[in-house]
């Protein structure tokens, strides 16, 4: 076989062989990156004095997990991860990047299990306590804790306050207040989904000592994803929150028009394509059940722009973030059926000189093909085909959201970041 077919096609290759030999110890770490903080540097550097030596970013691409779009592209986003302490950037799929946080920690953990070659997975939590983690992740898997949550969801509470209420009349109130928090809930999500696919990866968290999940506090040198991107709307400076080399790139998007990306510049846009669906159409689309698609047909109709919408549709079970998440799979064509595929191909999005000796080990242990070109895609299934298509589709809307308009294609012909 060709050296180049070799690269990229691993589906017969030994399922595991071990990295000590190496001196490597490979750490992954799920990631948006929306922008690249110094929140995240500090998770970086932690996850280093363990004593794992290479890291791994598993990165959202143009869109987000929250239902929206990414302010910065998934290349300008690879580029900060790499200039600041991330050796390899592999991209999560669309599909699972912008799905609950289930799906989405599945997604992740199967794109780390595939790569056969990491040691753990690093998470931030507010928790700080990975065996209490552990220990929820275990409680939330039996029966009786899932017939509570039937029981909350049946009240009309949304999922997280339903897994909180469900653990609550089990369990200590300590535990249970565990799940006060978001990132505590996505790390508990990241440890059943090691669980679930019988993964040799172990799970670790780092203790989040700065800005809290959407906090907008400005003061010293940590603050929220969130606070960042609200200050860069507003043209204030944020260099004091984020990593000089990531201060360079974000102006050198910004300078070209690339950044940030707004999904309100496409408003009517999607507002027109919502307007075409039926309550079939709607029905089909991930996290709408119980009838919401007759909620949602209804405040398509009478509202008149994306914020009324989500307002119209919302109540106490069905929250924003799931609200924007089904908005933007009816606008991105993400229907529920495709959570039947499996992840069907790793995508390099970059990688440095640590990345490249990352990759080296995983041609030997790798269960998916790697991809580096676009080109690649033609030589695989129709399950890899079918989601780089969809993946083609969601750059080409993605360009429009950005305040320069770009064209369509780019996903063909955008080139691997190396640093």
């Amino acid at each position: 076989m060709h050296k180049e077919e070799l690269w990229f096609h691993f589906n017969y290759i030994i399922k595991n062989v071990s990295i000590k030999n190496n001196n490597m110890n490979i750490g992954a770490i799920v990631s948006e990156y929306n922008p690249f903080h110094n929140g995240h540097k500090y998770h970086l550097e932690q996850t280093r004095n363990i004593g794992v030596t290479h890291l791994i970013a598993i990165m959202s691409g143009n869109f987000i997990q929250r239902g929206s779009a990414s302010m910065f592209s998934k290349y300008a986003k690879a580029k900060m991860a790499l200039m600041s302490g991330i050796d390899l950037v592999i991209e999560l799929p669309i599909i699972w990047s912008t799905a609950s946080a289930e799906k989405f920690a599945y997604g992740a953990v199967t794109l780390a299990n595939s790569l056969g070659c990491i040691n753990y997975l690093s998470f931030g939590s507010e928790c700080g306590d990975i065996n209490k983690l552990k220990k929820i992740a275990s409680i939330m898997s039996n029966n009786t804790i899932n017939n509570e949550l039937k029981k909350n969801l049946n009240c009309g509470f949304n999922f997280a306050k339903s897994i909180q209420n469900a653990l609550n009349s089990t369990q200590t109130p300590e535990l249970a207040n565990i799940l006060n928090f978001p990132n505590n809930i996505l790390g508990i999500e990241y440890i059943k989904s090691l669980y679930k696919t019988n993964s040799n990866i172990s799970p670790i968290t780092i203790k989040r000592k700065y800005g809290q999940h959407n906090s907008k506090n400005l003061s010293g040198k940590f603050t929220s994803a969130s606070a960042i991107r609200e200050q860069l709307l507003l043209n204030k400076n944020i260099n004091s929150f984020i990593p000089n080399a990531v201060s360079k790139i974000i102006q050198e998007e910004i300078n070209k028009g690339y950044a940030p990306a707004n999904i309100l510049n496409a408003e009517r846009a999607i507002i027109s394509k919502l307007r075409c669906m039926t309550k079939y159409n709607l029905r089909l689309l991930p996290n709408v059940n119980e009838g919401l698609e007759n909620r949602l047909y209804n405040a398509i109709h009478l509202s008149t722009s994306i914020d009324e919408l989500y307002s119209m549709v919302k109540t106490k079970r069905y929250h924003y973030s799931r609200i924007r998440r089904i908005i933007l799979h009816a606008f991105l064509e993400i229907y529920d059926n495709l959570y039947s595929m499996q992840i069907p191909y790793i995508r390099i999005l970059g990688f440095n000189n640590r990345g490249k000796e990352i990759l080296k080990v995983a041609k030997q242990t790798a269960k998916l093909p790697i991809i580096t070109k676009s080109t690649h895609i033609s030589r695989l299934n129709d399950d890899a085909k079918n989601l780089f298509k969809l993946e083609c589709l969601s750059a080409d809307l993605y360009n429009i959201l950005t305040p320069k308009v770009l064209p369509c294609g780019q996903e063909m012909t955008n080139k691997i970041v190396i640093v």
